[in-house]
């Protein structure tokens, strides 16, 4: 039997074939492992920039508390210019974006890393009678409707929230009527009255104390503000 000349040729095609094929998916599994970690490093990148600016906002805020004895309202998401960024006092807006005007910071900060504009929520509180600072004016104000949080833990069993911003990466300007506790995309930065001060105004509210007021415990008010 005669033996075919090109019988071998046709199998080292074959297996120079196989080899192709193979590195092309060794090829592709690299280059899409590289475009993971790529748009994981993107990813972590903005989470750092939102917590960043998180934390700048939230010492602006403190100032501006020590300063004017209260917090900004919200800002209205659907204002035109002039009056973006401009708290809205008309309204006494609770929920909104952040004041960025009036707290006179740039408007990229009041972006998060997805360049969406932060939501701001912010306790409206009432006003203590016969303050003489701003900073105890802040403190001694009472809760009248402060923001909830899902999961209360730690300085919330002793305080109020006082203020939140929260990022989310779908840009929404409706967050839900109670403030996640953990989610995995929204990144939550908020602070009690007590915190805000003493963590991002180097302050302290414990020189001013006062009484619950009447009705509060009744209420459920957290106690433990004021002092």
């Amino acid at each position: 039997m005669k033996k075919n000349p090109h019988q071998g040729d046709k199998g080292q095609d074959g297996f120079i074939l196989l080899e192709v094929i193979v590195a092309l998916f060794i090829l592709g599994l690299t280059f899409q492992g590289g475009m993971l970690f790529i748009s994981h490093i993107r990813q972590q990148k903005k989470q750092t920039e939102t917590l960043q600016k998180q934390d700048l906002v939230l010492k602006s805020l403190a100032h501006y508390a020590m300063i004017h004895g209260k917090l900004p309202w919200a800002a209205d998401p659907d204002a035109a210019s002039p009056a973006v960024g401009l708290e809205d006092r008309a309204c006494a807006r609770q929920v909104g974006v952040l004041p960025f005007k009036t707290l006179g910071l740039p408007e990229n900060y009041s972006k998060d890393g997805h360049g969406h504009y932060f939501i701001y929520k912010v306790a409206k509180t009432t006003a203590a009678l016969l303050t003489v600072s701003p900073i105890e004016a802040y403190c001694r104000a009472s809760p009248d409707i402060p923001l909830v949080q899902e999961n209360p833990e730690g300085p919330l069993q002793n305080d109020f929230l006082m203020v939140a911003l929260i990022s989310d990466p779908s840009g929404s300007r409706h967050p839900p009527t109670v403030i996640p506790s953990s989610a995995p995309d929204i990144k939550v930065a908020w602070a009690t009255r007590n915190m805000l001060i003493t963590l991002y105004g180097q302050g302290s509210c414990a020189p001013f104390h006062q009484p619950l007021p009447l009705g509060a415990a009744r209420a459920e008010v957290p106690r433990g503000w004021g002092r």
